[in-house]
């Protein structure tokens, strides 16, 4: 996950020049969010799913689905910038 992170970072970065502290922190405000919520529910859902086997894949899949997401960004990502209002000017 880590690599995944610094890698999207290095990607904000490279494509909105000018807004990359923007793009950069509104990453780090998700992840920080995510990171800080998932714990608050980690108790009822131990509790709704019937054991912490459970809980941990319904954890591993949801990380599962995000798997596709560099490839995704690596495949679109040249038609995603060019629809982009924020994209760098050419030259």
């Amino acid at each position: 996950m880590v690599l995944v992170f610094q890698g999207w970072i290095g990607y904000l970065g490279d494509c909105y020049r000018l807004y990359a502290s923007s793009a950069i922190a509104a990453t780090v405000i998700g992840r920080s969010l995510s990171g800080a919520t998932i714990p608050l529910c980690t108790h009822q859902l131990h509790e709704k799913l019937g054991g912490m086997a459970y809980l941990y894949t319904m954890l591993a899949g949801l990380v599962l689905l995000t798997t596709p997401i560099p490839f995704v960004v690596l495949r679109y990502g040249e038609r995603l910038r060019a629809r982009s209002m924020y994209k760098p000017a050419a030259g």
